[in-house]
């Protein structure tokens, strides 16, 4: 089945046509609004949900000529956005400039009867995608914990069907997801959805904005073909990735407060990977990492890392093109607090705090100044002048699985009206938010306060 999918709110009076499906209780429909290209499901439980045999069938009894199948191919093809939410919750739609292409088309591979798409259970939100739209979507609407879509994949055999998006980054193709989940119909390894042959979901497309959503039983790939860098929306945060393959995969990306759980490789690399992940979590997976073939690799902020059950990769590649051999790494990074005190053990507000590296690598360190607070701290979390510091870096080499290990330590120097300067040597930031503390005294004393590490973060083993 091939689907472009806008799914949000919308307001019933934009609705020009609306046809109800009576034999739905709570008074499911679907509506087309052509003046936004729009077509919109609307308040289809889960127990009774719009198929896309069930939609296709309606846009043909009202003649939008919106929806078409492939039977050969066994390919639904939806030419404008598909939009899922509850009547109730107003929504007023992007508009769409004239001349714009409807194109668009992101694809999904199942057989109508059997893709499941309407209000789901278990997390709350929109999904939107679709064709091109140069206004963004009401943004109030990702808020609201009424809307709960889901969009569900029902494959008999493993990896039978999946999920396309766009023919390529530049031809148009959106999927905006808030509070969703989509998932297999059936949650195990042998229904598990993905495009054939491999089981991957291939999301390409100009448009991915992806927050509080579920996406679960993957057979292959969740995130391939997925990249910062080549599209005008590109946002994902706050997502549970979990029971696939892999989670992400190549390209330049950008996650924050996401979880990758019970993955053969939660990030898998195929060449181009170029990660930055941000307070993201690493849990019960056989694989966290299989940095194998890039010459960048990801940089985790803040991330919690379980240990493997299996072990990492990290493997050097010689690049044909180049005839050199590329050696990808993990670069963990994390955020420190400085606290200061009085003699008494008092906040020592309006302290100068500067952090150093000593091994001379000066990027290693942002924001390295800071002055104390009220409470005698620098910036915390929250705070984007928060002080941020490389832990670690871990390169492959020609050995397989024996990465180079770099630790870097750091000098804090802290001084203070009416106190001499405080220094600490030697600090090592293996716990994100530590708070490494000072006590200033007289002129003729000083000493560091002892520091409490935080048993809510795990380091990376």
């Amino acid at each position: 089945m091939r689907m472009a999918t806008r799914i949000g709110t919308l307001d019933a009076a934009l609705v020009a046509t609306l046809l109800w499906v009576a034999a739905v209780t709570c008074r499911a429909g679907v509506g087309f609004d052509a003046a936004s290209n729009v077509l919109l499901v609307t308040d289809f439980p889960a127990e009774f949900p719009c198929t896309l045999k069930r939609l296709a069938s309606v846009d043909r009894q009202c003649g939008w000529g919106k929806v078409a199948y492939d039977a050969a191919a066994d390919a639904y093809m939806v030419s404008c956005d598909l939009r899922s939410a509850p009547r109730r919750h107003g929504h007023v739609l992007p508009s769409r400039d004239e001349g714009q292409p409807e194109g668009g088309a992101g694809h999904a591979r199942h057989p109508g009867r059997r893709a499941v798409l309407g209000r789901g259970r278990e997390r709350r939100g929109q999904v939107v995608g679709g064709a091109p739209a140069r206004q963004p979507p009401d943004p109030r609407d990702p808020q609201d914990p009424a809307i709960t879509p889901a969009l569900k994949f029902d494959c008999r055999t493993r990896g039978q069907y999946g999920l396309r998006l766009g023919a390529n980054n530049s031809a148009g193709g959106q999927l905006h997801a808030f509070h969703a989940v989509i998932a297999a119909a059936t949650p195990d390894k042998a229904h598990a959805f993905g495009l054939p042959p491999r089981g991957d979901l291939c999301l390409l497309g100009d448009g991915l904005v992806v927050e509080r959503t579920t996406i679960s039983w993957v057979a292959g790939m969740m995130l391939y073909g997925v990249a910062a860098d080549m599209r005008r929306d590109y946002r994902i945060q706050d997502c549970v990735f979990e029971n696939a393959y892999s989670g992400l995969s190549n390209g330049r990306n950008e996650l924050t407060r996401c979880v990758f759980r019970n993955m053969d490789m939660a990030v898998n690399d195929y060449g181009s990977l170029d990660a930055i992940l941000t307070d993201c979590v690493f849990e019960n997976n056989d694989c966290n990492l299989a940095l194998t073939f890039t010459s960048r690799g990801v940089v985790a902020v803040d991330c919690v890392f379980q240990p493997p059950k299996k072990g990492d990769v990290y493997r050097g590649y010689v690049n044909p093109a180049t005839k050199t051999k590329q050696y990808p790494s993990l670069t963990s990074r994390r955020h420190v607090i400085v606290e200061v005190v009085d003699e008494q053990g008092k906040p020592l507000p309006g302290a100068q705090v500067t952090v150093r590296n000593e091994q001379g690598v000066y990027e290693n360190v942002e924001r390295g100044k800071a002055v104390t607070d009220a409470t005698g701290r620098t910036p915390g979390q929250g705070d984007a002048k928060a002080i941020l510091l490389t832990e670690a870096v871990r390169k492959a080499t020609d050995t397989e699985n024996q990465p180079a290990v770099t630790e870097f330590t750091y000098t804090v120097a802290v001084s203070a009206p009416g106190y001499a300067p405080a220094v600490r040597t030697g600090l090592r930031p293996t716990k994100s938010w530590e708070a490494c503390g000072s006590r200033c005294g007289s002129r003729s004393r000083r000493r560091w306060r002892r520091v409490v590490p935080d048993p809510d973060r795990e380091r990376y083993p």
